[in-house]
């Protein structure tokens, strides 16, 4: 994980992520444009703070992006389709395990990304809220976990998310290598396997640039 709080590091993922190769999506063939920050989990609010920064910062500088910090995201989804009231009420009144349905059973079906498609929907429509964007950031991926998991999401946001490149800010790591394999660490502790992304900090090399330089 790195430590995305430490000022020098903050400002090398501005530089990556502003650079027009990466915009472009150059260097990446024909993979999806997916890239990964990880983070420490305990520098949760800190992180969001510096990605509402970075969001302000592109648009000073002429690249739109669309905020997608998943919590909210899911939320909105569910008010779309439920009294939050009713939702609440169902999680007082479900068995929480060892039931036939369980509240987290259907959280589950509800934000499932490969089923009806509610949650597509909902970031669609964010997404078509900046239709000039050219960047996507995602955060908020500890808070909805076990319901939603990164590597479900991203699985289904292939047809999605295509023309610009997507930035999943993520609390743990993200092991993308063909010696240590290719999976997430939620919190460093629950391992789910996915290859599609790209590490940040590998994106420079890949595509040509230069972080690091004034």
């Amino acid at each position: 994980m790195s430590d995305i709080t430490i000022p020098p590091r903050f400002e090398t993922v501005y530089r990556i992520v502003s650079n027009p190769r990466f915009l472009e999506r150059q260097g990446l063939g024909n993979e999806v444009p997916f890239f990964v920050e990880p983070y420490r989990p305990e520098k949760e609010f800190a992180v969001v703070d510096q990605i509402i920064s970075l969001h302000r910062r592109l648009a000073i500088e002429g690249i739109p992006s669309v905020l997608l910090p998943m919590y909210d995201v899911v939320l909105d989804t569910l008010k779309r389709s439920w009294p939050l009231e009713r939702v609440f009420d169902l999680e007082k009144r479900m068995p929480k395990k060892n039931g036939r349905r369980t509240f987290l059973e259907e959280m589950k079906k509800f934000t499932d990304p490969g089923k009806d498609k509610a949650l597509q929907r909902e970031i669609l429509t964010r997404l078509e809220s900046v239709p000039d964007h050219r960047l996507v950031l995602m955060y908020q991926l500890g808070t909805v976990y076990p319901y939603l998991r990164t590597h479900t999401l991203l699985n289904n946001l292939h047809s999605v998310i295509t023309a610009v490149p997507l930035v999943v800010f993520f609390p743990g790591d993200y092991v993308s290598s063909d010696r240590d394999g290719y999976y997430f660490s939620l919190f460093g502790r629950f391992h789910s396997d996915y290859y599609r992304a790209f590490d940040l900090t590998s994106a420079p090399e890949r595509i040509g640039i230069d972080a690091h330089a004034e």
